[in-house]
């Protein structure tokens, strides 16, 4: 129990969030089926890493009934119980503290878009999360990554690129403002990470993301956090969205309200997008690429 108080530390949650989370976590121990099936989906990872997460989330959700305990906040629970593994598998692989800590804390970003929308603590995208406890996506400061093909032929900044080429795809999650010098530095080592997949050939990253949508010109002020990032990248595939899928990123609901009037506008991003949306239009989204620049320190080739 000590070892689980010690995680939802080191993941960064307040204190009351900690105290929920351990409430939850001993009355899962205290019920003997539910521990039983909790330990043996935490050995399912620690002996295999390319374990069947989906199974493992099925089994660990239909704890819920019987527990009284919300799907998404078991979700939760079970993967910081993997973390220790995780751990030792960076430390194996000879991964810092720092890229551990920083991918770890996805928990927290994403624990803190599920009580947004679902008004849970708790995670909803767990199947995508389980990602870096599989050591297949890492974060780097402000941004994570991992290994993307592309799925067209493309040109980035005058380099051809062929369907299936690797890219380094990345991911922004909800952690507070989106600076451009943070970017760059992920970006950064990222590049130094990812660059023996590239075999001496420069380190393409690749995002496909509302962020990235032009509509963007439109919505925001320039100078906006999101168009400085959008700068960076050069626009390969924007992508019409008429079902908004990337509402809830903007306005923490599932779906559109009839009346527009009643989503949040609590920040001038969402005010600007309610503009765009009682205007007729859509959220939608887009996938662009760079080709990365080293500077002097990077040690790319």
């Amino acid at each position: 129990m000590e070892t689980m108080k010690n995680i939802f530390c080191e993941i960064g949650f307040s204190k009351d969030a900690c105290e929920l989370l351990s409430n939850a976590y001993l009355k899962v121990l205290q019920d003997k089926e539910a521990a039983k099936i909790f330990e043996a989906c935490r050995k399912a990872y620690e002996q295999n890493t390319e374990f069947d997460s989906a199974a493992a989330f099925r089994r660990i959700e239909g704890l819920s009934g019987q527990l009284g305990i919300d799907k998404y906040t078991l979700d939760l629970l079970y993967l910081c119980t993997l973390a220790p593994h995780m751990k030792e598998l960076y430390k194996e692989k000879h991964l810092s503290g720092e890229v551990f800590s920083d991918s770890l804390k996805d928990l927290k970003w994403k624990a803190a878009e599920c009580q947004k929308v679902y008004g849970v603590l708790g995670i909803f995208v767990g199947f995508w999360t389980v990602d870096f406890f599989k050591l297949k996506r890492f974060a780097f400061g402000r941004l994570q990554f991992n290994l993307g093909y592309f799925q067209k032929d493309h040109t980035v900044g005058g380099q051809k690129v062929q369907k299936g080429d690797v890219f380094v795809d990345v991911h922004i999650p909800s952690a507070g403002p989106l600076k451009h010098e943070e970017c760059q530095l992920s970006y950064k080592r990222a590049a130094n990470f990812y660059k023996k997949y590239f075999q001496g050939k420069p380190v393409i990253f690749g995002c496909d993301s509302w962020l990235l949508s032009p509509n963007n010109y439109e919505i925001l002020p320039e100078g906006s956090n999101i168009l400085k990032f959008m700068s960076d990248y050069e626009l390969l595939e924007p992508a019409k969205d008429p079902v908004n899928t990337d509402l809830w990123r903007i306005f923490n609901v599932e779906q559109l309200p009839q009346n527009l009037d009643e989503l949040p506008q609590d920040t001038s991003l969402q005010r600007a997008f309610l503009k765009w949306l009682k205007n007729g239009n859509t959220i939608d989204h887009a996938f662009a690429a760079f080709v990365y620049s080293p500077t002097v320190g990077d040690n790319l080739r």
